[in-house]
């Protein structure tokens, strides 16, 4: 574990690694000057507010199973932290730029551009890592305790402008302001200084060699960056905007890995195809994506499972079921315990009309994973789609009863499976949290307000939706 506050022991004993970088850093404290301006509760509330309205901008990308890697890598390093102010969230965005980026209160984004241009899962590792630094350190509130009240409203008033036009509907205005910032003299307010960075990056690579990666994926990928680098920053390098980069980080990150014992570690099967299914999840040209992939197979003398899988998966993607077919069957047969390669065969059968075979893939994944999201999320599925509502639904409560929802499409799904299953008010409950996670307060008050409406609507349901109508009106007149 990355100890947050002065270690204790023996005078005697031998430096641990983790002392060896440097990190017995004390954590901010409740109380310190940031509460002044953002206390925890406000972090959080804001935050929040925040992720439902990129959720309603179309932003985050929901798929299953990129979500799960997601939340699996995110808690990996997470988990690391002696002391964790918040629960952490982590989510892919679906922007072909170069960024990442910490929201107050435990929320952790990464581009899509950025993951793609990882070349090995230490890279990605060593991104979230350094966020998760920012976060653990509060540097946002703390920079805001910097500010005077009148930099603070500025702030604020900035703030609130990307969540309305985040809600706005509009997907590349929300887009626009969100993630690409809003003019550099407001983008600078939230920057963060060159102490938070090198102070981000000592907490990151703790955090990275304790979870068992590879250090030296940070300055690999701080070098990656630079190098695409020519006199003024690309456009798509927002993370060089919002994370200053220079030599000396670079420099320093170096130095504090060489004092280390070496730790090697290969990239996981699971990020390898992980990233694979977003390249083609992605691609604006799919066509395109299926004839680069093509090219690259050929001048391959043993192409790898891999490489097969994202070329299947960009078939997939490009509506070519025949091809997508027989290679992901082929995958499948040679790794039958491979999540990611069953749930490819059971989406292409269900596509290709083979819903019988499809479920069948789907309730062996289920035996060998029962906690899987999404193999509970596609089964769940599947299920309503061949008929079968009321054991969908089943199957997701049983999972949402001990799970979180990784995405907020679980509220939908669940909505669609009370619908199917002739449970009215309960699919009307659920259509209301998924407006209301993602954004949309007026559609989840409409949603309830049709609920109560309903003739069956006994004594308890209706006091429930009246105080979750309450709870959510609440919410807009303080947002």
């Amino acid at each position: 574990m990355v100890v947050g506050l002065q270690g204790t022991g023996s005078a005697l004993a031998q430096p641990s690694a983790t002392t060896q970088l440097d990190l017995q850093h004390q954590l901010p404290t409740i109380g310190e000057p940031a509460d002044r301006y953002m206390s925890p509760a406000d972090e959080m509330r804001l935050g929040t507010e925040f992720l439902r309205a990129a959720y309603r901008s179309g932003a985050i990308l929901q798929d299953p199973e990129v979500s799960n890697y997601m939340r699996h890598l995110g808690n990996t390093l997470a988990n690391q932290l002696e002391i964790k102010p918040f629960d952490f969230t982590f989510f892919a965005v679906e922007e072909n730029t170069i960024n990442a980026f910490a929201i107050p209160g435990g929320y952790v984004g990464v581009h899509s551009g950025l993951i793609l241009k990882t070349e090995n899962e230490n890279e990605l590792a060593a991104v979230l890592a350094h966020e998760i630094a920012h976060v653990s350190q509060r540097h946002l509130a703390r920079r805001i305790a910097d500010m005077s009240s009148s930099q603070f409203l500025t702030l604020g008033a900035m703030l609130a402008g990307l969540l309305l036009a985040a809600g706005s509907g509009d997907r590349d205005a929300g887009n626009a302001l969100i993630f690409s910032g809003i003019g550099m003299q407001q983008q600078q307010l939230i920057n963060f200084t060159r102490s938070n960075e090198i102070e981000a990056d000592r907490i990151g690579l703790g955090i990275l060699y304790e979870a068992g990666f590879d250090p030296s994926g940070m300055p690999s990928f701080f070098r990656t960056m630079q190098r695409n680098r020519f006199g003024t920053i690309p456009e798509e390098f927002k993370y060089l905007l919002t994370h200053p980069l220079d030599n000396t980080r670079i420099t320093e990150a170096q130095s504090r890995i060489d004092s280390l014992p070496k730790q090697r570690r290969a990239s996981s099967i699971d990020y390898l195809l992980m990233r694979a299914r977003m390249r083609a999840l992605v691609a604006p040209d799919p066509r395109g994506l299926v004839e680069n992939l093509e090219k690259d197979l050929a001048q391959k003398k043993n192409p790898g499972n891999t490489d097969l899988y994202g070329y299947a998966q960009a078939l997939e993607r490009f509506g070519d079921y025949p091809r997508a077919r027989t290679l992901t069957t082929k995958l499948a047969a040679s790794d039958p315990e491979n999540i990611n390669y069953q749930l490819a065969l059971a989406r292409i059968e269900k596509e290709t009309g083979n819903q019988l075979q499809a479920l069948n893939i789907l309730k062996h994944l289920h035996t060998l994973y029962p906690d899987s999201y999404p193999a509970v999320y596609q089964y769940a599925q599947t299920l309503k789609d061949s008929k079968q509502a009321n054991q969908g639904l089943q199957l997701l409560r049983s999972y949402l009863l001990h799970n979180p929802a990784l995405t907020v499409n679980a509220y939908k799904l669940l909505a669609d499976l009370y619908e199917s299953d002739g449970k009215l008010i309960d699919s009307k409950q659920n259509l209301a949290e998924y407006y209301f996670n993602s954004g949309n307060y007026s559609a989840a008050i409409f949603q309830l307000k049709q609920a109560l409406n309903t003739p069956d609507v006994d004594f308890v349901t209706r006091a429930q939706l009246e105080k979750r109508m309450r709870e959510i009106i609440e919410i807009t007149r303080s947002s």
